[in-house]
């Protein structure tokens, strides 16, 4: 989805049903300095059609705020929150393998110089597509991802990533480049 080099530092695979999935940073061991984090979901719920959240340190404060896009079908929506205990990331499906879910990035994840702010693509199976932009309001360095569901639990074969940006890819210098 976004076309970006990662490495994968967490890959976790559900054999059972789960109402939160926790993905801890660590300390991987990696040939670069890591900055950017990346996390991909692709998941299905057991009932309904309910919303995929996230937090971030295990935080659960009013400290989020989000605005997310939505298309589904043939209209177009939108949505703004703050002071929200979890960001909205997307929506998930429970119909039998029909997976759904997507991909966000949060850079400067590590740094605890500002805010952390969170940029996503999702999906809904074939029934909507979102995009959706989100602030944390704290400067900790990003230690773990908890995401969980509104109202269901993941089923069994959902699976979650936690990825870095690989940094091997980037060209040293390019940042100071005037075009």
């Amino acid at each position: 989805m976004l076309s970006i080099p990662t490495r994968t530092i967490v890959n976790t695979e559900l054999s059972t049903t789960a109402s939160t999935v926790t993905l801890s940073v660590g300390t991987p061991s990696l040939p670069f300095t890591h900055r950017h984090l990346v996390v991909r979901v692709n998941a299905i719920a057991t009932t309904g059609t309910p919303n995929i959240l996230v937090r971030f340190n295990t935080d659960t404060g009013a400290n989020y705020n989000y605005q997310i896009m939505k298309g589904a079908v043939s209209s177009a929506t939108a949505d703004r929150s703050s002071a929200q205990t979890s960001l909205l990331f997307g929506i998930l499906s429970s119909t039998a393998n029909e997976f759904s879910g997507g991909e966000f990035l949060v850079p400067d994840a590590f740094s605890t110089r500002s805010y952390k702010s969170l940029v996503a693509l999702s999906g809904q199976v074939e029934d909507s597509v979102h995009s959706s932009g989100g602030l944390w309001l704290d400067t900790s360095a990003i230690t773990s991802v908890t995401i969980f569901t509104s109202a269901s639990t993941f089923a069994s074969g959902s699976v979650f990533d936690l990825a870095v940006v690989d940094e091997m890819y980037a060209v040293p210098g390019a940042e100071t480049i005037v075009v």
